[in-house]
């Protein structure tokens, strides 16, 4: 009995020994240290890369006898699938609304598809500023029959004013998709330029 009590006894202290922390030999702590160095993320530099900026393009100007184009300032060079037509904008009299006469400023035209087809259903937008006025008008394209199947009409004032690329006109479809890059525009204080007569053409 004794002896069982002994034996028991030892086997008690040997375990307790197996306890006690022991200090980890140099091998353990280098092995430790090459574990942590290669899971621990390694700063990485990531390029930045610059957009270079957009450059604007001027359409030509030509005028004949009974209409005056001006030059548009086209203010994306983002490849959109409309482009503004080389013969816009033409600024002429108010020939839909006589009975206004000059107590009026507008802009107005057509969008065509690729086969010269008046399309339907798209957005122009008109947004700027007129004598410290906000402009922020839609029209949408085959809602005004006096400019063609495809036209659209959108009133800007009541009267004609002079303004330098205050205006901007897009082109949108009705999911919001841009089709056309801004154009920035001129208006005059002129009853013979109080209309802004504006197509675009889709792309072949």
């Amino acid at each position: 009995m004794k002896k069982i009590t002994i034996f028991a006894l030892f086997v008690m202290i040997l375990s307790a020994c197996s306890l006690l922390p022991q200090e980890d030999s140099p091998s353990q702590i280098m092995a430790t240290e090459t574990l942590l160095a290669s899971v621990m993320p390694t700063q990485t530099n990531i390029p930045t890369v610059e957009t270079p900026a957009s450059t604007a393009t001027v359409t030509p100007v030509v005028v004949s006898a009974t209409m005056t184009v001006q030059p548009a300032i086209t203010l994306e060079a983002v490849d959109f699938p409309y482009r503004l037509q080389e013969v816009s904008p033409v600024y002429t009299s108010n020939f839909a609304h006589p009975e206004a006469g000059c107590a009026w400023l507008g802009m107005a035209g057509q969008v065509f598809d690729a086969q010269a087809v008046p399309a339907q259903g798209l957005v122009m937008v008109v947004e700027g500023y007129l004598q410290e006025s906000a402009v922020d008008a839609v029209a949408l394209t085959g809602t005004s029959k006096d400019y063609g199947p495809g036209g659209f009409e959108i009133v800007l004032a009541d009267l004609p004013v002079d303004s330098t690329k205050a205006l901007t006109v897009s082109l949108f479809d009705l999911q919001g998709n841009q089709l056309a890059p801004r154009v920035a525009l001129d208006t005059y204080a002129d009853c013979s330029k109080n209309l802004i007569l504006i197509n675009f053409q889709e792309m072949k």
